[in-house]
């Protein structure tokens, strides 16, 4: 009866501390969830940009891989002066041993490229490709039928016929139903016991180029693209087809001249995606990153709950 009394009495105190305590907790609470999303958004940028810069690491990447094939191909063609050099032995005899002798010649070129598949030359004039594993027709070896598009021909002698001093690519990317068994490859022209025009040429995969490279968070979900300026994919290291690439309005993303380092989010299958692109101008290329959205937020999102909650408490 004593406590009850006790309460009785000290009503006003109870009442006072009460207001008191919601009166601290309502602006600590407010000012607790303003710090708490101002930090979420905060992370979000930071991650943003942080993939932004992994974009264009990627095209730093991509442009030393460049000059490591144009000096390997530099070296070739030095080394095409030295007597008995087995690929310039092809030139000068037809017989089928010193096909088998230079593509022996051409694998051990390809030791020392750890990103390349397989290596391979066309001597200009000829109608024949040889590579480290074989000697192949030109129109066999680039699919080049009756059928065949004059657009895809006409890439073809472009690229087998490029002046010295460019490099060159040529992508079989757009044409897969998946990207598994597409190639890009680069070609280098150069001239063979200095006067014998030749294009060598280096194969890339969907593979070839490891996201880990860049140390990426979530590396196994960024997909890399490389797309010339009027839009067509060249390069891509996923396997599997999305919508997005197709759509109209990521499209018209790609090839709009007049954004360079942008972020832009697409919708495609009901999968929201984080767009990174840095335009190369020196290679006339555009580079693309592309992260699922919740791939991006969700742990940034877990982390806000948490921290939400613990505030309430």
């Amino acid at each position: 009866m004593s406590a009850r009394i006790f309460f009785i009495k000290h009503n006003y105190l109870f009442r006072f501390v009460s207001t008191l305590l919601l009166a601290l907790y309502i602006p600590g609470l407010i000012f607790g969830f303003a710090v708490i999303r101002r930090s979420y958004n905060e992370m979000i940028r930071r991650n943003e940009d942080y993939y932004n810069k992994t974009t264009a690491s990627f095209v730093t990447y991509f442009d030393e891989q460049l000059n490591i094939l144009r000096n390997h191909a530099l070296n070739i063609s030095i080394d095409s002066t030295k007597a008995n050099n087995e690929i310039i032995k092809v030139i000068e005899n037809f017989h089928p041993y010193y096909y088998y002798t230079a593509s022996n010649s051409l694998a051990d070129y390809k030791i020392g490229l750890p990103n390349i598949y397989d290596i391979g030359i066309h001597f200009a004039g000829t109608d024949y490709i040889l590579t480290s594993k074989y000697k192949y027709n030109v129109n066999d070896y680039f699919l080049i039928g009756e059928d065949a598009p004059d657009e895809r021909i006409r890439q073809v002698v472009d690229f087998l016929n490029a002046d010295i001093g460019k490099i060159v690519m040529l992508s079989t990317f757009p044409d897969g139903e998946d990207y598994k068994n597409t190639t890009l490859f680069i070609g280098i022209p150069i001239l063979m016991n200095m006067h014998h025009k030749a294009l060598v040429f280096y194969m890339m995969k969907y593979d070839s180029i490891n996201t880990s490279f860049f140390s990426t968070q979530s590396s196994y979900q960024l997909r890399l693209c490389i797309f010339s300026n009027n839009g067509n994919l060249i390069y891509t290291n996923k396997t599997s087809k999305t919508g997005l690439l197709e759509s109209k309005d990521f499209k018209d993303f790609v090839t709009n001249s007049h954004i360079n380092e942008s972020i832009s989010k697409y919708s495609s299958n009901d999968t929201t995606y984080t767009v990174f692109k840095v335009r190369d101008e020196n290679l006339g290329k555009v580079f693309i990153s592309i992260i699922p959205q919740d791939q991006v937020e969700e742990s940034f999102r877990q982390f806000f709950y948490i921290m939400r909650n613990n505030a309430i408490l």
